[in-house]
């Protein structure tokens, strides 16, 4: 945990860097979708109980939470200060086009690109050495046999959530309208 906080005072201190201001370390570390993905992180973790020597009761939800955040705040810290190094902006912006299938093609072509400060697409190195950080901090904890294989379920689990809370993020305002003004029967 000592290291984490390291990480976030030496990148915290980076946002000179860049011209392009998405906010501060504290503001992209912990948005709504972060804490949301942290929760149910922490939910599935401790329903499948992948490190039985921590039990499933509060010592283990304890143990489990540490984990997470530690690797939250350790992909949060790689992720701000690599995008200030490469002045680039990581955070998804809304598509304005019009549609399903092509807001859904911006919402994948998005999580596998950045921004550049000139708004041309540049390759996610920010994104992927966010989510190789994680997965290096909490892969050795997080099951009773870590290998390459609990490494990759990781990695491709956190790919999946980004792209699940990016789709959510596109549609919100259309799930939201549906829901709060559905006709009462």
């Amino acid at each position: 945990m000592k290291l984490v906080l390291a990480g976030f005072v030496l990148f915290s201190g980076l946002s000179s860097l860049s011209a392009q201001e998405p906010g501060s370390f504290v503001e992209n570390a912990f948005t709504p979708g972060a804490l949301a993905k942290f929760s149910l992180g922490l939910l599935y973790e401790h329903a499948t109980v992948q490190n039985a020597d921590w039990g499933s009761g509060a010592p283990g939800l304890g143990k489990r939470a540490g984990l997470m955040m530690s690797g939250l705040l350790g992909r949060a810290s790689v992720e701000y200060g690599l995008a200030r190094y490469r002045e680039t902006n990581p955070v998804y912006e809304r598509c304005r086009c019009k549609g399903f299938i092509p807001r859904s093609r911006h919402v994948f072509v998005s999580e596998f690109s950045e921004l550049r400060a000139d708004k041309t697409l540049a390759p996610p190195f920010t994104r992927l050495a966010g989510i190789a950080t994680s997965v290096a901090i909490s892969s050795p904890f997080a099951s009773q046999h870590p290998g390459i294989g609990t490494a990759a379920s990781s990695a491709g689990l956190l790919v999946g959530t980004d792209i699940g809370f990016t789709m959510l993020k596109e549609f919100w305002p259309e799930i939201k309208r549906t829901l709060l003004f559905r006709a009462a029967p």
